[in-house]
């Protein structure tokens, strides 16, 4: 049976070298105040206690040519021992659209798939529509889509805490219509 109930237990997990997605986790953990239960740095908790919370939200940020943050990369492989199929997993990154626009947001697409593989639901995809770059292993098949919330500061800052707020309105209509369907999933087993 899952564990996911109305008022799911919520940790935003996060790695930063440079401080950017450190703040955006804060950012966020002061929008979802209410509904979060910790907001820690990786190298802070075990990968194991992950496995305590419905709800991860997790920031990364792409670093060097489209590699994992060296907090997120150093755990990467404890990731896979997790069971994650009664968890809900939302991503948000930091990247560099025009200093790397090969690689924007590729730790995003790298943590996705990981968590995918682990049976995780995930959820909180963005659109593409105003961001310029040429690739990503972040996006959905269709392009259409990151896999989850872009952040750039270095070159649009400025839409931070927009993007951030919206984001946590689209998490929280998606975890209310993960738990309207609830009943019926329970049901069904």
């Amino acid at each position: 049976m899952s564990n996911f109930h109305p008022q799911p237990s919520i940790a935003i997990v996060w790695g930063s070298s440079t401080g950017y997605t450190e703040e955006a986790a804060q950012l966020l953990h002061e929008i979802l105040k209410h509904r979060v239960d910790v907001c820690v740095d990786i190298g802070d908790i075990s990968v194991v206690e992950l496995q305590e919370f419905d709800v991860l939200i997790v920031g990364a940020s792409t670093w060097h040519v489209g590699e994992l943050q060296d907090d997120w990369d150093a755990c990467f492989d404890d990731l896979e021992k997790l069971d994650l199929k009664d968890k809900i997993v939302a991503l948000f990154g930091c990247g560099d659209a025009y200093g790397y626009p090969f690689t924007y947001q590729d730790a995003l697409g790298i943590l996705w798939e990981r968590f995918e593989v682990q049976g995780a639901t995930l959820i909180g995809r963005w659109p593409t529509e105003g961001y310029e770059f040429e690739e990503s292993r972040a996006l959905t098949p269709d392009g259409k889509q990151f896999v989850g919330l872009a952040l750039d500061e270095h070159d649009q800052s400025q839409l931070t805490q927009q993007r951030l707020a919206s984001w946590a309105r689209q998490l929280e209509e998606e975890l209310a219509t993960l738990a309207e369907r609830r009943p019926a999933v329970v049901a069904s087993r």
